[in-house]
């Protein structure tokens, strides 16, 4: 199943893309409004931890910005792809030509690079070792 984006030059998008995409970008804006580690709350309810920033939320902007720079580098329309990621970040609801365009490019790499939010932010555990 193909979701199909119209305009004057039809592009098409498989759903994995787009699911794909949308949830790399909410996690991404999402990332601005955690606090610093250092910071406390006085208004938490008890047993309620407010989502802090770490390294691990650091590095992910970080790879997901080089994502995103590495897949339009050599693209003409550069300026436009950057306002669609921005566009893409604040509502993903409507896409358009050139949001169609920048997430056909940049899915394989988020893909790539496992930057699912769930698979970049999972611990796995090994247990103990040998003692």
């Amino acid at each position: 199943m193909r979701s199909t984006i119209s305009g004057p030059k039809r592009i098409r998008l498989v759903p994995w893309q787009l699911r794909l995409v949308r949830k790399v970008a909410e996690c991404y804006w999402a990332m601005q409004y955690l606090q610093p580690t250092v910071a406390s709350t006085i208004d938490d309810a008890p047993g309620v931890r407010s989502p802090k920033w770490t390294p691990e939320s650091s590095h992910y902007k970080v790879d997901v910005s080089h994502a995103v720079r590495d897949a339009i580098a050599n693209r003409q329309d550069v300026q436009e792809l950057n306002a669609a990621w921005e566009r893409l970040q604040n509502d993903s609801s409507t896409i358009r030509e050139t949001e169609a365009t920048l997430i056909r490019l940049v899915a394989p790499i988020f893909e790539e690079r496992e930057l699912e939010p769930w698979k970049y932010f999972r611990v796995v555990r090994h247990g103990r070792g040998k003692r």
